[in-house]
């Protein structure tokens, strides 16, 4: 005797078989990525994802005292702590009027210019607002050891033009253009300077060695659309990776100047943000970065890619590192930027990292 399904079970069916299909589905746009030989690059299940964010968390309270940065906001006062102040009056905006909480071991400038000009080493800073304060923090560390040395020798030694023409910066939010389908959402900029290549130019007419490329903290979903729709979180994600691996013009260009132009490429580590609640005395998402858990997902993918296609090199330990450091933020209203031009600042400590990389890298004459 047949047994006729009742209209519960027969609903759940359906139910069942479109929740497979819709997951199935997903997973072919949100989990696989193939290079040109078909195989998987990358396996990006939401559920790993979530289980990463554990890893994510700020074990540190934030202290109500310590949320109350001030900065001059659009002044040019020069507070005594800072260490280059002709490279702080032209970017006031990264002045906090407070000292820095912590010492880190720097490395002298003087020596490190020389190493690049004995290895004919020309690095480009490529990226965001973070990438430009990692180019400040170089400049205003041989500002002030340039001012050291004059004082004690009473000569002038030339080195910030000296290394002006060996570390450069070029701002590119995106570094090249978005796919079709991700568009940005921010009215308040020029959307074609956010996704401009002169970045790729300046590589291959200023003879540079070495490009530190950064991408990453504008994929959120206030800052991306996708179809004229804001962009979910898992789309946002996709959107970044579609950005960078093989097809995407991104990569394209990163791989013409590894590939013909014998440029190491070197991937910084996108670093931590959040915001502080006053009331709970945890760090939190911020307005203005949005979803700073997702920026370790995004490191993944970026190192992958550099490592493991470009072969290039990562700046170790940028995001456990600054993770320590949290209060050096601006303010509690900006925790996505660093405070800077003191003796030490968060993006020296980059710096400071990259150098020990290259170091490390380049092996002595035999």
């Amino acid at each position: 005797m047949s047994t006729i399904a009742s209209p519960r079970q027969i609903l759940g069916l359906f139910l069942f078989i479109f929740l497979f299909l819709y997951y199935d589905i997903n997973n072919i746009w949100l989990k696989t990525i193939s290079d040109s030989k078909g195989s998987r690059l990358f396996i990006t299940d939401w559920k790993l994802a979530q289980e990463d964010q554990a890893m994510v968390h700020m074990k540190d309270q934030c202290l109500v005292e310590d949320i109350k940065f001030t900065r001059p906001e659009g002044s040019s006062t020069i507070y005594e702590h800072v260490i280059c102040p002709t490279i702080a009056a032209t970017h006031p905006k990264f002045i906090c009027n407070k000292s820095s909480t912590f010492s880190y071991a720097l490395l002298a400038m003087e020596d490190f210019i020389h190493f690049l000009e004995d290895k004919n080493f020309t690095i480009l800073y490529v990226g965001d607002s973070l990438q430009e304060q990692m180019y400040h923090a170089f400049l205003c560390a041989v500002e002030a050891e340039e001012a050291l040395v004059a004082q004690k020798d009473q000569q002038v030694t030339l080195l910030l033009e000296r290394s002006k023409r060996r570390v450069q910066y070029s701002a590119s939010y995106f570094l090249a253009r978005l796919p079709p389908e991700c568009i940005v959402t921010r009215p308040k900029f020029n959307v074609t300077s956010l996704q401009n290549e002169d970045w790729f130019q300046v590589a291959t007419r200023q003879s540079v060695t070495h490009i530190v490329f950064n991408t990453g903290a504008w994929f959120t979903p206030s800052g991306i659309h996708i179809h004229n729709r804001k962009a979910t979180r898992e789309q946002t994600r996709l959107c970044f990776e579609r950005h960078l691996v093989p097809g995407s013009r991104l990569y394209y260009l990163l791989h013409i100047l590894s590939e013909q132009y014998n440029i190491e490429m070197i991937w910084r580590d996108v670093s931590p943000a959040g915001i502080c609640n006053t009331k709970t005395h945890q760090l939190e998402e911020s307005k203005y970065t949005n979803y700073y858990n997702d920026f370790q997902y995004y490191n993944k993918i970026g190192r992958n890619v550099t490592v493991n296609l470009l072969k290039g090199l990562v700046v170790p330990d940028v995001y456990e590192t600054s993770m320590k450091y949290w209060r050096e933020h601006m303010s509690a209203s900006d925790t996505m930027h660093w405070c800077s031009f003191m003796t030490y600042n968060v993006p020296s400590v980059w710096n400071t990292k990259l150098f020990q990389l290259l170091l490390s890298q380049t092996k002595p004459d035999v």
